[in-house]
């Protein structure tokens, strides 16, 4: 009987340790366990061409593509301001009006990547602005290692700072409890990242988590997916910006 009983016992466990690993192969991207895994098997090398590949991935987003000959065509020339993010920014059209009526440009891309903000910096540089408001790293935050993303921020800011233009970096907004269960864990430690080096180079940093987000999550009335912002939300995001137009003496 006690052999029987061992048994029963034995055969329990491997069921319970089976439908543990199923359970977490099912979500283990979500978790970023298996992406752990598959790093820390890799070399040095490998990383450096991983991390590659996922950021140039901005290339293929078609909407990139076309905005930026769109953009070729455009009547303004300069600005005082420019809205460099992703869909997020975007999507608070026409920022002009929200902020104003000052010439502000909206250089916001749907699925972009901070990656892909660094490789048309040279699209903002030409519009001679005054302040570069940025805001990103959703969209790369499930793929890409926070460091990368930092990396790509840093370099970014680095340029527009040599070109004369005053950078202001805005929080990665989290986004709801729903989805990728990991991600605003990531998205706090980005936004730790940029808050200290804004700290360190005397660089304004703008806490927009502090108007649209509970408990480390996007609050329901601020957003229409869990993602994107409805449309009032930009009222008060557009508020939160003011102080720093003041600051730098930008007015119509």
């Amino acid at each position: 009987m006690k052999n029987i009983s061992l048994k029963i016992s034995l055969l329990g466990n491997v069921l319970m340790v089976l439908c543990v690993l199923f359970l977490l192969n099912k979500h283990v991207y979500q978790f970023g366990i298996k992406r752990f895994v598959v790093e820390m098997q890799m070399t040095k090398k490998e990383k450096e061409l991983a991390v590659l590949a996922v950021r140039n991935k901005f290339d293929n987003n078609v909407a990139y593509k076309q905005l930026i000959e769109q953009r070729k065509q455009y009547l303004m020339k300069t600005a005082d301001v420019v809205m460099l993010g992703d869909s997020i920014t975007g999507s608070g059209r026409p920022w002009h009006e929200l902020l104003g009526g000052i010439r502000v440009a909206n250089h916001a891309i749907g699925a972009d990547t901070v990656y892909g903000f660094l490789q048309r910096v040279d699209e903002i540089v030409a519009l001679k602005p005054e302040i570069c408001f940025i805001m990103g790293g959703v969209n790369s935050v499930t793929q890409l290692p926070v460091e990368s993303i930092y990396e790509d921020y840093v370099k970014l800011i680095v340029q527009l700072r040599n070109n004369g233009i005053v950078p202001i970096i805005q929080s990665t907004i989290y986004t709801s409890s729903e989805g990728h269960p990991y991600r605003n864990r990531e998205i706090r430690k980005l936004n730790k990242l940029l808050k200290k080096y804004a700290l360190d180079n005397g660089i304004d940093f703008i806490d927009l988590n502090h108007y649209f987000c509970k408990d480390g999550t996007l609050m329901d009335k601020y957003s229409v997916d869990g993602i994107h912002l409805s449309f009032n939300a930009y009222y008060v995001w557009a508020e939160a910006l003011q102080p720093y137009l003041k600051k730098y003496n930008i007015e119509y």
